[in-house]
């Protein structure tokens, strides 16, 4: 007991604070397999809210915050994260690197891919991905860093650079794709309150939107 309140304080420190960042961000941005890195980086969120007792809805998710009207909003971003995709954020990343469909996406008239697909969008992504990095780093780095304009942007920015490296099997064009869907997610999570029910919702909606033009091929 005395070496977990031990532990709790030192969480509670800045220069805990940013240890405990530090190791998640270096094992996000190491270019390590996903089956590698998620854990570890599950495990450090979990530990982390473990010992701070803290407890879900504080990092933004409760399933009260799924309102029609969250869902609606969530379903319209994800719907404008299509065309800034199709129109901006594809052209910006053709310009720094070839495109390339990682071979887990090629799923072109395959239906069993495309459910596998959509399961997985809907359940590791949406939810698992924007609890992670949204939910829980996003407030981390608000406990170490304020909650001010200025750290708000920076926060943005960390944000996508280390959801862009997660993605790093996508190759390069993939990773500054979800980077900046990142940096757009984080940017919602704190439009809506910091909370999560519109950026999980328009996560798997942008996710099911491009599965389904892969399968139309």
């Amino acid at each position: 007991m005395l070496e977990k309140l031990n532990i709790k304080v030192h969480l509670a420190t800045k220069k805990g604070m940013a240890i405990e960042l530090l190791l998640f961000f270096g094992i996000g941005v190491s270019m390590l397999p996903m089956w590698i890195t998620a854990p570890l980086m599950i495990l450090i969120s979990i530990v982390s809210m473990e010992v701070r007792k803290i407890e879900w809805h504080e990092i933004g998710f409760a399933f009260k915050y799924f309102t029609i009207k969250n869902i609606i909003i969530g379903l319209g971003v994800a719907g404008i994260y299509h065309f800034v995709d199709l129109y901006a954020v594809q052209l910006i990343a053709d310009k720094f690197a070839p495109s390339h469909i990682s071979e887990v996406f090629d799923m072109e008239k395959s239906i069993p891919k495309l459910i596998l697909g959509l399961v997985a969008s809907w359940t590791t992504a949406a939810f698992f991905e924007e609890i992670l990095f949204r939910g829980y780093l996003i407030c981390r780095l608000i406990d170490l860093m304020g909650d001010k304009i200025v750290t708000r942007i920076v926060i943005v920015l960390l944000n996508g650079i280390i959801f862009g490296f997660v993605h790093a099997y996508q190759g390069a064009h993939g990773m500054i794709c979800t980077g900046i869907i990142g940096a757009l997610q984080a940017i919602v999570f704190f439009a809506a309150g910091k909370k999560l029910a519109i950026p999980i919702i328009a996560h798997g909606a942008f996710d099911t939107i491009g599965f389904t033009y892969l399968f139309l091929g």
